[in-house]
C-alpha cells in the first residue's frame, strides 16, 4: 500500500484528513463526541514518504483499533492506546508472511526490510520484534 493508498484507505473507512502546519507535532488524531475522527498531518515534519507512512498508519490506529485519550488519562491507559495504534500500524504497513519469506531468504538487515516495505527503519524493528511474539 503506497502513501496516496494509505490516504484513501483513510477516506474509505470515514477518517479524514487534513495537512497543517503544526508546531512541535508530526501529526495527531482526534474523535469528535459523534465518534467521527480526524487526523491532522503535518507533511513539512516528515523527511521521507516512509515517515508520512508510519505517522499516518499510526495514527489509523488511534482512529480504527480505538485508542484515544486525554490529559488525564493515566499512563498504562495512554501505553495501551499507543501500543494498539502501532499494532495495527504494523498489520497495515508490514505483511507477516512477506517478511517471513524475506527473513527465511536471508534478508534480515533492518535497514533494508525497511527500505522493502517502505517504513522507518525504527518502526521495522518495532514490527520484527511484534511478529516475533505474536
Amino acid at each position: 500500500m503506497d502513501l496516496n493508498d494509505l490516504y484513501e484507505y483513510a477516506g474509505h473507512n470515514g477518517v479524514v484528513v487534513n495537512c497543517f502546519k503544526m508546531l512541535n507535532c508530526k501529526s495527531l488524531s482526534v474523535c469528535d463526541e459523534n465518534g467521527h475522527c480526524f487526523i491532522a498531518m503535518n507533511p513539512f515534519t516528515q523527511n521521507t514518504t516512509a515517515e508520512e507512512r508510519v505517522q499516518l498508519a499510526h495514527e489509523l490506529g488511534h482512529c480504527l483499533a480505538g485508542g484515544f485519550y486525554g490529559e488525564g488519562t493515566d499512563i498504562c491507559e495512554r501505553r495501551r492506546s499507543e501500543r494498539r495504534a502501532n499494532i495495527f500500524a504494523y498489520r497495515l504497513l508490514v505483511d507477516k508472511k512477506e517478511l517471513q519469506n524475506l527473513i527465511k531468504n536471508g534478508d534480515t538487515s533492518v535497514w533494508e526490510l525497511a527500505e522493502r516495505f517502505n517504513v522507518t527503519d525504527e518502526f521495522m524493528a518495532d514490527a520484527i520484534e511484534y511478529y516475533k511474539n505474536n
